[in-house]
Parts: structure tokens; C-alpha cells; sequence
């Protein structure tokens, strides 16, 4: 859990550099954020294995008995056989205080894009056989010529198409996005900040995120003063965790129309990092008035300022980057972890 905050952290504030992938042909026109994973990128990672994550995501899903059951019906490994899983929300993820009228309209549309080699037949059954045990039949749909699945979600229904050529499988909330994806995809994407987000990165990332950031977002959920004022000046982000021996982190900062991208780097180098790294050193010069504290606290926060420091700043026309390495070492830091002696 340490280390999914740890991560979590790290993507919301740094960095991995990129340069110009085309936006997904399977992200519909009114997408806002976007999260893709390429699973055997990050399972074949050095740093992943030395740190022994890929036998515990492997033994998680052996113990789940239905996951397990499903996986087996469908003839798929997830581990060798999926090659990328990409999401499309038409809503920002993080909107924790919407007023009445959001709350009563939050129907976020999704669209999950998944890669890989499958065996239609297998997984069509397996899919099937699923919703008969949980007393829920899948229903077959016809749109002309093609078929899709429904699954009878509480809440809103998903549909299944597989597009046997492109090696995909879709699940989406809405039936036309279903349709549009096994027809060719979409013809692009209504925000072109955050096309110029997603064009940012190199499409060598194990690991991405990228979205729009919604006007007055202080009011939708609380932030400090200092995270406030740079949010007030972001249109569009995305953050990419490329994963070899060390993690390589990227951030790309797209401003607003009429923000300087000089005043978001300033906002960013002379103001932010400079008040985090205070607020870390104090913490820890606390922490030692308190030597019944046991030390671990002081490594996570050290790791935090090490990772601080060596952020670095480039500008590329309105676009603002931010780059930093994790290694194996800063890892261990940041998870708490004694430094090993040589």
C-alpha cells in the first residue's frame, strides 16, 4: 500500500521525457482522461522484479478464486497475453464535493480499449458463462451487421465488442462508442489541449495518465493555496512512468489559453518545489526534537526531498516538462526502506 502512495504522489507532482505519439484512434471526441497500462512492459521491468511485484500481482490474482475461474474459461493469461489496457472517461475522476445538480447527472461515460491476443470463441463463452452464474444472462445485441454483448451492470449496461483483426476487446457504457471502435475509432478529440498533452508523451511509457483540469477545480475538491494557484493556470496534463532497472517519470504541463507558460514554470521552480522541500526539511528537523520516533519517517520524507532535488525543468513551446529517475535505491527510500550497507 506504501508504495502505491508513494507513486501516487510522485505522478500528481513529476516526470519521463516524451516526444509526439498520435492520440488513440479509440478515444472518443468528449474524453477528459485517459489512464493506459502496457501489463508485460512493466512485468519484464528489472526494478519490478528485483523488488518482487510481479510474483505478488501474479499471486493476487491466483487467489482470486472467480478472477482465476474467468481467466481460465477465456484461455488468457493476463500476464503474457495482454499487451495494453487504455481507459476513456468523459468525466475528471477526482470530483469530490459536485453540487446537487453534478451529483444528479455524474454518469461518467467509459471506454476500456484492451490489447492483446485473445481466442474470441473462449473469451465470448467465458463472458457468457459469467453472467449465467451471477444470475445475470449477457444479452446478445445486433447493430446491422455486427454483434455485441451486453452485460447487465447495476447502474448502466456495458457492451462487449471484439474486433478480432485489430486484436481488441472494448467494453464501453455506450453502445455507439462500441460500434464506432470495431468500425475504425474516432476521428479525434474535442480538447486540443489535451491532445497536445497526449502528444507529449513517446509512447514508450509503461505507464500514462493524462487529462483536462476543470475551472475553479478548488471548488470541486480541496487543495492548498500553492496547488490551487498552479491548477488555476493548467489546462491540460499527462504523466508517464517509463520502467527499465529505475523508474523514469515525466510530467507535461499544458497552461491555459491566455497563461504564460513562463509564469507556470515560475509558479512551478521558484514557488511550489522550493515551499515543498521547506515544508519536508522542517518536518524532518521536527522529527529529530523526537528521538523515541523510530526513523523511518525521516527516510520516506529524505526520499521525498531527494526526489524534489533532482527534479529537473525544460520548456518546449507551451508545454512545460518536468523530469525525474527513481532508482532502485531512491525506491527503497521513499518506501521507508533501511539503505542497504555495502
Amino acid at each position: 500500500m506504501r508504495m502505491i502512495v508513494c507513486l501516487a504522489f510522485l505522478s500528481v507532482i513529476f516526470p519521463c521525457h516524451a516526444r509526439a505519439i498520435e492520440p488513440e484512434k479509440f478515444l472518443p471526441p468528449d474524453t477528459v482522461f485517459v489512464a493506459m497500462v502496457r501489463p508485460k512492459t512493466v512485468l519484464a521491468s528489472a526494478l519490478f522484479k528485483s523488488q518482487g511485484w510481479d510474483d505478488l500481482l501474479k499471486a493476487l490474482v491466483a487467489t482470486n478464486g472467480p478472477a482465476q475461474e474467468f481467466l481460465e474459461n477465456a484461455g488468457l493469461n493476463p500476464f503474457t497475453q495482454i499487451d495494453s489496457v487504455l481507459v476513456a472517461s468523459t468525466v475528471f475522476p477526482l470530483l469530490v464535493n459536485p453540487s446537487p445538480e453534478e451529483a444528479s447527472s455524474f454518469k461518467p461515460s467509459l471506454l476500456v480499449t484492451i490489447r492483446g491476443n485473445f481466442q474470441s470463441k473462449k473469451l465470448i463463452k467465458a463472458i457468457e458463462t459469467l453472467g449465467k452464474e451471477n444470475g445475470a444472462p449477457v444479452k446478445r445485441v445486433k447493430v446491422d451487421d455486427l454483434t455485441l454483448w451486453e452485460l447487465p451492470v447495476p447502474g448502466v449496461p456495458v457492451y462487449v465488442a471484439i474486433h478480432n483483426r485489430q486484436k481488441a476487446v472494448f467494453l464501453a457504457t455506450r453502445k455507439e462508442d462500441a460500434v464506432r471502435c470495431i468500425r475504425g475509432g474516432f476521428g479525434g478529440l474535442k480538447s486540443g489541449e489535451l491532445t497536445e498533452a497526449l502528444t507529449s508523451l513517446d509512447g514508450k511509457e509503461a505507464i500514462y495518465l493524462a487529462g483536462t483540469l476543470p475551472k475553479k477545480i478548488g471548488e470541486k475538491m480541496p487543495l492548498d493555496p500553492p496547488f490551487q494557484a498552479l491548477a488555476d493556470q493548467v489546462d491540460a496534463w499527462s504523466v508517464g512512468a517509463a520502467a527499465t532497472d529505475s523508474i523514469h517519470l515525466g510530467l507535461n504541463l499544458i497552461p491555459r489559453s491566455g497563461k504564460s507558460p513562463a509564469t507556470l514554470r515560475d509558479s512551478m521552480e521558484k514557488k511550489l518545489l522550493p515551499d515543498l522541500k521547506d515544508k519536508i526539511t522542517k518536518a524532518r528537523q521536527a522529527a529529530a526534537n523526537q528521538p523515541d520516533k523510530v526513523d523511518i519517517g525521516d527516510r520516506i520524507l529524505k526520499g521525498y526531498l531527494d526526489v524534489l532535488q533532482g527534479t529537473r525543468f525544460a520548456t518546449e513551446g507551451r508545454t512545460i516538462r518536468l523530469k525525474c529517475t527513481l532508482t532502485e535505491s531512491l525506491l527503497g527510500s521513499i518506501q521507508g526502506k533501511e539503505e542497504k550497507k555495502p
